[in-house]
């Protein structure tokens, strides 16, 4: 009863752990819809996997596979023996996602995963002088390696708790490449309620920032805290809530219910719900459904997730684990196995020729504010000057969040027709839009702006003069001529 009462007393602690990281999380104003549009590396937020895709992304106390490795680190030491993941993911327009992760359970020495995420947003239109030049094919890419381990004899209340991490390598390319590192942790507690009930906590894309030119931009940070309930032997329930760099909280909620046939073979339906693009996409969103047939170590997943006007996305998964368990989701009193669905960088993976500018250009006048802030976001990714004027119209917008997204996409863009109506909205009465005016300026590195960022270096708000100051930098080291002084 003592151990029973430790473990539930260290649990409560993990919680604690993970309200106090909430609570002591940098630049609270990062975690807010207000922050669309101001990290880089969006590929990072899509979740691999079909069976996590649908069950809504609720996984992190779900996973039991190789794409653990993802979701949890910690939940590495659930991999029976040998477990292996491959997933194909046709996205929105001509984009597509590719995913595999290998993890393998060492016993008591704990358990180690690999993986790779491949995010192409297919070619790409480049236009000099709205003259088309060629193409180019933007893509991100991802490499981790991860470690989980169980506390186990050390006499504390965290016996029993699994502690994870893995570090990525990261690199994300439009015309020209951008490298960097990130860590992701996570833990894991025992199984309570007869063995139907756990918590997971994660903590991901620490560290790094990815430098396209001379800014530097946040990777899509994130806290996670989830749970997931075995109702009884086949069905299975979850939910996870959010807390993401660059966007508001979101929840997300799952289920599987496992058929079992009398020739080993299993039937899985699945259905999720998650609210993270709710507030941003119009129409049909935010549900998911999918299936699995598993067949001894093989599981063959599908999810298919809506983004009403902006398309749908699906995912295909393989799933083997050999020299233990079968690949069958367990229907038999564990909490499943997983694969998950798409972040809201929804927007982002439309392509760029003017066919598919068209339907961003378009939903930068949607009746939803953070609509309008990622489809503003999704253009200076692209970065075609076909999208400079229908940005600047914007920085008029009532919402601050669709104006400081306007405005650090058109300082991706780097079009000179962008500094002078970037330059009256250092004026602006939100702190953030400043500051993002003022790092878009420093990106042009046009002259005209380098008065009005000085007298924007003794503003009164912190983080608007540091933004200040560094475009100042910037522009002093660029070749700025007497001309663009003067015109």
């Amino acid at each position: 009863m003592k151990t029973k009462r430790s473990r539930l007393r260290a649990c409560a602690g993990m919680l604690l752990v993970a309200a106090a990281a909430l609570a002591s999380r940098p630049a609270l104003a990062d975690f807010d819809s207000s922050a669309i549009g101001t990290t880089a590396g969006g590929f990072l937020q899509l979740a691999p996997g079909a069976r996590a895709a649908a069950m809504g992304e609720a996984y992190s106390a779900v996973a039991d596979e190789a794409s653990a490795l993802y979701w949890n680190p910690a939940a590495l030491t659930r991999i029976e023996s040998r477990s292996a993941t491959l997933m194909h993911a046709p996205y929105l327009g001509s984009s597509f996602f590719d995913y595999a992760a290998y993890g393998q359970n060492l016993g008591d020495y704990g358990a180690v995963g690999a993986g790779v995420q491949y995010f192409s947003l297919g070619p790409i239109t480049q236009t000099v002088n709205y003259a088309p030049i060629g193409t180019f094919t933007p893509y991100d890419l991802a490499l981790s390696a991860g470690y989980g381990f169980t506390l186990q004899g050390m006499g504390l209340p965290l016996d029993g708790f699994s502690v994870g991490a893995a570090a990525k390598f990261i690199q994300s390319h439009i015309l020209n490449s951008a490298q960097t590192g990130a860590a992701d942790f996570g833990v894991l507690s025992p199984a309570y309620l007869d063995e139907k009930f756990r918590l997971a906590f994660t903590w991901t894309n620490l560290g790094g920032t990815l430098k396209y030119e001379q800014a530097k931009e946040n990777l899509p940070m994130a806290l996670r805290l989830g749970g997931a309930y075995r109702i009884f032997k086949p069905w299975l329930a979850s939910a996870d809530v959010v807390f993401p760099r660059g966007d508001q909280p979101y929840a997300a909620l799952g289920t599987e219910f496992v058929l079992a046939t009398e020739k080993g073979m299993t039937l899985t339906g699945r259905a999720g719900y998650n609210t993270q693009t709710t507030p941003s996409v119009t129409g049909f969103t935010g549900a998911s459904f999918g299936a699995g047939f598993g067949f001894d170590k093989f599981c063959l997943d599908y999810a298919f997730v809506p983004f009403g006007g902006l398309g749908q996305a699906h995912r295909i998964s393989l799933t083997a684990r050999w020299g233990g368990k079968s690949a069958v989701p367990p229907a038999m009193g564990r909490i499943a196995n997983p694969e998950p669905s798409p972040a809201v960088s929804a927007p982002a993976p439309a392509a760029a020729p003017t066919d598919q500018l068209s339907p961003l250009i378009k939903a930068l006048e949607d009746d939803a504010p953070t609509a309008r802030a990622q489809a503003a976001t999704a253009l200076g990714k692209l970065g075609n000057s076909s999208a400079v004027a229908p940005l600047i119209a914007v920085l008029q917008n009532q919402s601050s969040a669709v104006r400081g997204a306007a405005a650090n996409a058109l300082g991706k863009i780097n079009d000179s027709r962008a500094v002078e109506p970037l330059i009256a909205l250092l004026q602006d009465s939100e702190p953030k839009v400043r500051a993002l005016a003022a790092r878009a300026l420093g990106r042009l590195g046009d002259g005209r702006a380098l008065a009005p960022l000085q007298k924007l270096a003794q503003d009164a708000d912190q983080t608007v003069r540091d933004k200040a100051q560094e475009a100042v930098k910037k522009l002093g080291q660029s070749n700025i001529t007497i001309d663009d002084l003067l015109r």
